[in-house]
């Protein structure tokens, strides 16, 4: 490789070559020697050495700008770095505020399935597995096929598709027993909404939501949305700290027991007859 440009500390070089570079001036060259494993026999456990020339063109020193007004108005719409600042907190606190509230209703699903044990059909089971198994695959781009899944991996997708089913069935007889629906008004508000927020022209987010089943997902997600907050307005929520939190996982049986808490999780007394006037999922 020549002229190439590197940073040192970034952790784009070998580390025994970075280590070679320290301290070189411009103009300067060495020999570094690596050592690695010896690839055409694997079963050894001999090092094979492979020797790096390299040679320092030129040397640089990167200079931060100063955090001031002026780099404010460079790097955002704000004319003072207080402004700024206010602007960057502001947006922390909303990420932190999403993530709670993200994390509270993962709590209050799990401590539905927990605490509602139903029997789920198998078939759906399957289906459900084999979606997240082809979804991870299109992630990571693996060929499944060539590459199949580890067992402790199918296995805890098998477990996670069997929870997420079951969540679906006992959210799904919550809906019925409210009569809970998803109107096209609703899609369009929630539609006007990811437009505002993405800066993205109306027509142009509705044509893509337009595509495949990209509608009926949205519609599940909106059900799902509000029969979470129909049990949150039924459950009893109580601020835990973290530790208190992990001793209640670790309680095993104890946790769930009589007072309708999910294992581990500060929700209490969530049910699947919550809110569904006392008629059983």
């Amino acid at each position: 490789v020549e002229d190439e440009e590197v940073e040192l500390g970034k952790g784009r070089l070998l580390e025994k070559v970075e280590e070679g570079l320290v301290g070189m001036e411009a103009g300067e060259a060495k020999d570094v020697e690596v050592e690695f494993p010896d690839l055409s026999n694997p079963e050894s456990a001999e090092m094979k050495k492979v020797t790096f020339h390299v040679t320092v063109k030129t040397i640089s020193e990167k200079v931060l700008p100063e955090v001031d007004d002026e780099f404010a108005k460079d790097v955002s719409e704000h004319e003072t770095l207080l402004a700024l600042r206010l602007d960057i907190r502001k947006e922390l606190e909303e990420g932190v505020k999403k993530a709670g509230d993200s994390m509270l209703r993962e709590r209050v699903i799990d401590a539905l399935v927990d605490k509602n044990p139903i029997e789920v059909p198998p078939t759906l089971v399957e289906s459900q597995a084999k979606e997240t198994q082809s979804e991870l695959a299109r992630m990571l781009q693996l060929d499944l096929d060539k590459n199949p899944l580890g067992e402790e991996q199918v296995q805890r997708i098998a477990e996670q598709a069997e929870r997420k089913v079951r969540a679906a069935l006992l959210l799904g007889e919550l809906a019925n027993s409210q009569d809970l629906d998803v109107s096209d008004e609703d899609i369009d508000a929630r539609l006007a909404e990811i437009a505002e927020q993405s800066g993205q022209p109306l027509p142009k987010v509705k044509a893509e939501i337009s595509k495949g089943d990209r509608k009926e997902q949205l519609r599940s997600s909106l059900l799902q949305e509000r029969l979470v907050d129909l049990l949150l307005s039924k459950a009893n929520i109580t601020d835990k700290a973290p530790e208190e939190a992990g001793e209640d996982a670790g309680d095993g049986e104890e946790a769930g027991e009589d007072t309708g808490e999910g294992k581990g999780a500060p929700v209490d007394a969530v049910d699947a007859k919550d809110g569904a006037n006392d008629d059983d999922a």
